[in-house]
């Protein structure tokens, strides 16, 4: 049988079980755990990042040819595509700051907060 297949329940019973065995393990546990939470969150706003670059380019791009023209000028397919671009860098930007700000939790956690700023 894996970890994978055991329920949270029977895991938490194991280890309880062993927790002798796993006592000089068990101190890092919450370290380790907040960490790696803090290393994921990192990952998770590195790429809502990347995505809103890739969406901010993509929008100049458009934008440039029209940049001394009005609207109504426009082709409705580019000016559809800003908007579509605005929302996922609206959207984007939301999850990079969520993920920052779940980053510093858990890195608050570890420190035990209070640094300022």
């Amino acid at each position: 049988m894996r970890l994978e297949d055991a329920t949270k329940e029977e895991l938490i019973w194991w280890i309880r079980r062993h927790e002798f065995a796993f006592r000089r393990e068990l101190c890092g546990f919450g370290t380790e755990i907040l960490t790696r939470r803090m290393d994921q969150h990192h990952a998770r706003a590195d790429e809502a990042f990347d995505r809103y670059i890739a969406a901010v380019a993509e929008h100049t791009e458009l934008l440039a040819p029209y940049t001394r023209t009005t609207l109504d000028e426009m082709p409705r397919k580019v000016y559809r595509r800003c908007l579509a671009l605005e929302g996922e860098i609206k959207r984007a930007m939301e999850q990079w700051q969520a993920h920052n700000a779940a980053a510093k939790r858990c890195y608050e956690a570890l420190t035990g907060g209070g640094h300022g700023g």
